[in-house]
């Protein structure tokens, strides 16, 4: 169990696995059907505030805290791939339709779509407001931000970061 708040749960897309994380700093996979817990991810020192699966559940994205997304390869639990870039909190993180790209979002009201195996930043917007999610659309041609000001932002996705 963790030990403290607990921030983001989601399923795996074919609903076996679920994955953790909150404020005890870390990364929880967890097996559905069995109610327990399978692994816990090394996922740095300080608060995880966003969880998400690729679209084939075979890799976990974190962010949080320390301003850095990290990438899990889920069958070893390994750390693949750690993103910087963000220069304050990461509220979230979510893969693309195709989990080719990686989304993440902030404290500082900055969305950016990142190239999910090279790290590579590929496309950056400003909302100028506090973003604590954000997803895409069906296709990915488009990315929904909402921000602490009460409004959705409908951002179009360029064709190079999609």
């Amino acid at each position: 169990a963790h030990q403290g708040q607990v921030s983001v749960v989601e399923f795996c897309p074919d609903g076996a696995l679920l994955v953790s994380c909150g404020q005890d700093q870390t990364v929880r996979l967890w097996d559905v059907a069995g109610a327990r817990q399978l692994k816990q991810l090394a996922a740095g020192d300080r608060e995880i505030y966003s969880v998400t699966f690729s679209r084939d559940g075979k890799t976990v994205a974190a962010g949080g805290v320390d301003k850095k997304v990290r990438i899990f390869d889920v069958l070893t639990g390994q750390l693949t791939r750690t993103i910087e870039g963000h220069e304050d909190f990461v509220y979230g993180v979510r893969f693309s339709p195709t989990s080719a790209r990686l989304l993440s979002c902030g404290y500082s009201g900055h969305l950016a779509i990142w190239n999910a195996a090279s790290g590579q930043a590929l496309f950056e917007h400003e909302v100028g407001q506090v973003a604590y999610t954000a997803i895409y659309n069906h296709d990915g041609t488009k990315v929904v931000g909402p921000a602490d000001n009460g409004r959705l932002y409908f951002i179009d996705v360029s064709q190079s970061a999609r």
